[in-house]
């Protein structure tokens, strides 16, 4: 049985979770997307096995005691050791992320629940991905499913992916999820890791920019911490910006725009709106590290949109034969308001529906 899987293995696609599967769904599209592969659940599976835990038993409570002790079996140790070397050849550090089956999905969305280690020395990842799982059955995990009336859950796929040492960072949206028009992108960015933003530390510059690539809205944000990786002391701490680059951009119009048409090729991919993750490294390279639909955007009509309702409803029917002016002068209230219910049936909101009676009643 295989238990990793590499960016260009096919026959892995039902078994990676949310962010590889987005991952791997990307691989052919020659995105700049760092190395990674993923450790499958059946890998969580196994090492609880060796360890004499009994599927028949599996509780949450069960789960939790064998959890407490648990180490990856020595066959994917084995495995474990021969990814890495590919992936870092020169013990180059990975990120160790979660990846589950149902994480970053359309409908629901586990983001920042489930436990994430950057900078890992390639000798601990065995250690992380360990973490890695009990943080798929934390209290808080289970809460969130609990309120969604989701089911229990499975144990996550781990994804281990190259370290970029980001000198920037952020979040892009290829639509708006606050006021859901699909033609503006959004881009925040902060300076370091993408951590600064995500825990809410820092504020964000933030840029909106139009189809054409064209910056039509910015923010910029006075950016005092950053997030970093020292190395003397292996951790990621919060250190000061230099004085002359708190109130500065921390992108250029160019990458502003580099990173709104990234997004929006994810998203042409997919089909679909996209929230992504990206990191520019000290070589100004940007680098694309996860995608996931936009949850929120789903219900939320497009200002901007044409909507068109079409209706070939055989009206001709109901009333046969010549039409006399009495008849008209019901038929016409009558289908006025059956139209304007029609409308609120489909979802059309209010302020997009026509106030005047003459649209429905000249049906």
């Amino acid at each position: 049985m295989n238990f990793i899987f590499q960016a260009n293995d096919v026959r892995a696609r039902d078994q990676l979770g949310g962010k590889a599967r987005a991952l791997a769904a990307l691989a052919q599209t020659r995105l700049p997307i760092p190395g990674w592969f993923v450790v499958a659940p059946a890998a969580f599976d196994q090492s609880l096995a060796e360890q004499g835990w009994v599927e028949a038993e599996r509780s949450i409570s069960s789960i939790h005691t064998a959890l407490a002790n648990l180490h990856l079996s020595e066959a994917i140790q084995v495995d474990l050791k021969i990814a890495l070397n590919r992936l870092c050849p020169n013990g180059e550090r990975v990120a160790v992320r979660s990846s589950a089956i149902d994480e970053d999905g359309a409908q629901h969305s586990f983001a920042g629940q489930l436990d994430s280690f950057l900078f890992v020395n390639p000798q601990d990842v065995a250690v992380q991905i360990v973490d890695v799982w009990r943080s798929g059955f934390s209290d808080r995990l289970l809460t969130y499913r609990q309120e969604n009336q989701l089911s229990l859950p499975t144990a996550p796929a781990v994804l281990v992916q190259t370290m970029v040492d980001a000198q920037i960072s952020g979040v892009a949206f290829s639509a708006n999820p606050v006021t859901g028009q699909r033609a503006i992108a959004l881009v925040s960015a902060v300076y370091g890791l993408g951590t600064a933003l995500v825990s809410g530390d820092v504020d964000a510059d933030s840029y909106q920019v139009n189809r054409a690539g064209e910056i039509v809205q910015r923010q910029i944000a006075e950016k005092r911490l950053a997030h970093r990786y020292v190395p003397n002391i292996q951790e990621i701490s919060s250190v000061e910006v230099d004085a002359a680059l708190i109130q500065q951009p921390a992108l250029t119009d160019e990458q502003v725009q580099a990173i709104a048409s990234l997004a929006r090729q994810v998203e042409s991919h997919f089909g679909r709106p996209q929230d992504i993750e990206w990191a520019i490294d000290p070589s100004g390279k940007l680098y694309l590290l996860q995608a996931r639909p936009i949850t929120a955007l789903a219900q939320m009509p497009d200002p901007d949109g044409v909507l068109n309702i079409w209706d070939n409803s055989n009206i001709a029917e109901s009333y046969g034969g010549v039409t006399t002016p009495l008849t008209f002068s019901f038929a016409r209230r009558a289908y006025e308001e059956v139209y304007r219910q029609f409308c609120r049936i489909m979802g059309v909101p209010k302020g997009r529906s026509p106030s005047t009676t003459a649209p429905f009643a000249e049906c």
